[in-house]
This record gives structure tokens, sequence and C-alpha cells, in this order.
């Protein structure tokens, strides 16, 4: 049961001087871990992370960077053989960036494609040591003009697309 959280982790000018980011690192509480383990989850398959969602100020030309964090949350090992982020009119993939060259991102349209850990195997989710895998993505934006958009304008939206459990089990994702 693979699950994804995406969060900004840094942003610059187009200069290159960065701009004061509050980390927005999904946390997961040892109380979320034992009750993933137990199934006692809202959701019974779904570790509760919190992290802040609050807007961030951008202006044209600032490079926002992304980490698409992908967990596998699941009783099996699992790999993600796709992810699909869908970039809003008011952001654009960053020209020449290192990187976006090394998470092999591609362009269609309006979203972006990477197949970079599909062959990256993401171990279950550890009951006893209540061991959370994960893999992580991250894809630099552009902002583009901003006059005239709003919050959504703006909103980065990804999902997993491409998703297979171990090599050999045929087993359907539980949501």
């Amino acid at each position: 049961d693979l699950a994804l959280r995406k969060f900004i982790t840094g942003i610059r000018t187009s200069a290159g001087v960065p701009k004061q980011v509050e980390s927005r690192e999904p946390v997961i509480t040892k109380q979320a871990l034992e009750d993933l383990a137990t199934g006692r989850t809202e959701f019974k398959t779904t570790a509760v992370k919190t992290h802040t969602k609050n807007p961030l100020q951008v202006e044209k030309g600032d490079i926002v960077t992304y980490t698409i964090r992908v967990y596998n949350e699941g009783d099996i090992n699992g790999f993600v053989r796709e992810i699909t982020d869908y970039l809003p009119k008011g952001l654009k993939l960053t020209e020449n960036s290192a990187v976006n060259r090394a998470n092999g991102w591609t362009v269609e349209n309006n979203k972006i494609k990477s197949w970079l850990h599909g062959k990256n195997e993401i171990k279950a989710f550890d009951k006893n040591t209540k061991t959370l895998s994960y893999v992580d993505f991250q894809v630099e934006c552009t902002v583009l003009d901003t006059t005239n958009l709003t919050t959504r304008d703006l909103t980065n939206v990804a999902e997993i697309t491409s998703q297979d459990p171990k090599e050999g089990v045929n087993v359907r994702d539980r949501d």
C-alpha cells in the first residue's frame, strides 16, 4: 500500500538566493506508527502524517523545489514505477535543472513524469520495529507571472500513476 506526500523543501530567487522556508517535511509520530501496526488508524492502512500546508509567498521567476515522498505502508515490498506531477498554470518545469535531470522528469503538456525509482524496491512496513520505508523524488519548478493568479493556480498536485508489488506477487493496492 503505497502512499504519497508532496512538500516544498526550498524556494530561491531567479538569482539563486535562497528564501527562508520553515520545514514542511511530514511528521509521523510513534503513536501513528503504532496505530498503523495494529490497524487502529482511521483508514486501517494509512499512517497519519502531519505537516504545514500554509501558502508561501513567491514571485515571478522564483524556483520552488518539491520533494515527492512515497511511503510503503503495506505488508509486502513494492515498486513505484511512475510518478505524475500535474503542473498548474502558475508553474513550469525549471529548464536546465540538475535536480530535474537527476530525477528523470519528462514533460507531456502540463504533466511531468518520472520513473526514477522504478527498480528501487520499497520495503514493506515493519510492524515489529515500526519502520516505514520510503523513496524521494525531487522536482524544481519555476513560478510564472503571478498577476491575477489564485492560490489554486499555484497548487501543485502529484500522484503515483504506476506501482507494482514485489516481483512475482500479484496484489492490488488497497486504496
